[in-house]
């Protein structure tokens, strides 16, 4: 059935119809599922308890063969399962239409996913906002363009402190926080962020480029670079808003002048800088994430 399902979760147009196990999706769009399990009604249920056993023995052998890592990975422990119901669509083929009348809601259950690109903000937006994502994720990466931005560990715990008091009672969400990088970002701040294992990243914001921007980087490589040297030697991953502000390049071409003029030579100066690019919007991003050998990951923000 994990078959089934993974092809239907990252298969466009795949429909998925298993009398055998008692449920049937129809066509959707193409989606990613990182890490899930799955459980039917009709079908046998994974051993979620040797999963769990699993990643957690993979995630100590990956703190001791790297010390320096264990304030990272002490919270990446496995996600309990989350349940989704899935309801029988009301449109469906007629010749499936009569023996599914009388089918009951199924339920998938999954591992609880993370938002790896969360925006909270403070105040009454976090008030309103936090608790629809502490009800539906495990875990967030929270954005730190806040006014004023969290530039600082100390700044990054205390606004980890405020979204912590501000979730509904007995939620187990937990923000993993990130640093907004500026011209004067300094490479002891990053050292003291990773000692922190409060922070997780640091955010690239192209001064000018979007909401609360103003602060930030105007020129990455001129006056950033000796803080991006230090992230290489703390693994610690830069997130990136891939665009100039150029007001002579066109909007649809930002993506990829960034690309062009900044990330590229960003990414032959420093190869190991772990790098993820947010929010793509282009074919030229992804063909740029695919020729890069070393380091570089990146996910599509909807």
């Amino acid at each position: 059935s994990s078959f089934w399902v993974r092809n239907y979760l990252t298969e466009p147009n795949t429909e998925l119809h298993q009398p055998n196990l008692g449920f049937y999706l129809p066509k959707r769009p193409r989606l990613l599922l990182l890490h899930a399990g799955l459980a039917t009604g009709g079908g046998p249920k994974p051993n979620t308890n040797k999963a769990a056993k699993s990643m957690q023995a993979a995630i100590t052998t990956v703190a001791s063969a790297n010390p320096h890592l264990k304030p990272l990975v002490s919270s990446l422990r496995p996600s309990p399962p989350h349940r989704v119901r899935v309801h029988p669509p009301r449109h469906r083929p007629s010749t499936r239409a009569s023996a599914m009348a009388s089918s009951a809601p199924q339920e998938l259950t999954i591992t609880r996913p993370d938002d790896w690109h969360l925006h909270l903000r403070d105040g009454d937006v976090m008030a309103t906002v936090l608790p629809h994502s502490a009800r539906h994720f495990e875990r967030a990466i929270v954005m730190p363009n806040l006014k004023p931005p969290v530039t600082t560990t100390a700044r990054a715990i205390a606004y980890r402190d405020e979204i912590l008091k501000a979730l509904p009672p007995g939620s187990s969400f937990v923000p993993l926080m990130t640093l907004y990088l500026t011209d004067s970002t300094s490479p002891e701040e990053i050292k003291v962020a990773r000692k922190s294992a409060v922070v997780f990243a640091v955010k690239l914001y192209p001064a000018g480029a979007t909401t609360n921007s103003q602060d930030g980087v105007t020129d990455i490589l001129g006056k950033c670079l000796p803080v991006l040297e230090e992230m290489v030697k703390q693994e610690m991953p830069l997130l990136v808003h891939g665009e100039v502000t150029d007001p002579h390049v066109d909007t649809f071409d930002r993506e990829k002048v960034f690309i062009e003029k900044i990330l590229a030579p960003l990414v032959q100066k420093l190869p190991q800088l772990k790098i993820v690019m947010e929010h793509i919007t282009t074919m030229d991003a992804v063909n740029f994430v695919e020729s890069c050998k070393e380091g570089m990951c990146f996910y599509n923000d909807p």
